[in-house]
């Protein structure tokens, strides 16, 4: 293979980066708001609503919480991250940690990391393999 055609190969492989990382990051952050919405279901949501000893329900569930989850990509289409406008989202999320006593912890973030911990870089390495492979 010529200096030429090295150089014909990379500069084909350079034009369809951008097109591949945005295609990647948008699969990924998919991926994301998938995987919050689910542990936030199954922390918080189906878990049964506190009753007085009266049997009335001790707060209405609005789904807002839920509602509020959204997926922000970057004005280049290189990143995204999870984003909640309810003011309460933080610290619904940090409940039960550092010694705040809770029987409903809800760590909704920490369970998405964790299960995308792996996928991530695997991705993004498949990613790369389609690009310098050409596909």
């Amino acid at each position: 293979m010529t200096s030429n055609e090295i150089a014909a190969q990379w500069a084909r492989r350079a034009g369809v980066v951008d097109g591949e990382v945005r295609r990647t990051v948008r699969q990924l952050g998919e991926r994301l708001l998938t995987s919050s919405l689910k542990h936030m279901q199954e922390d918080i949501y189906d878990i049964p609503e506190d009753v007085s000893p009266t049997g009335r329900k001790k707060w209405t569930r609005t789904g807002a919480l839920k509602a509020a989850e959204k997926l922000e990509f970057d004005a280049d289409g290189a990143g995204c991250k999870l984003v909640n406008t309810q003011p309460y989202a933080r610290a619904r999320h940090e409940l039960g940690r550092n010694g705040r006593a809770t029987r409903r912890p809800a760590h909704w973030r920490d369970e998405t990391r964790e299960e995308l911990r792996q996928v991530i870089p695997a991705t993004f390495g498949a990613m790369n393999r389609r690009i310098l492979e050409g596909r």
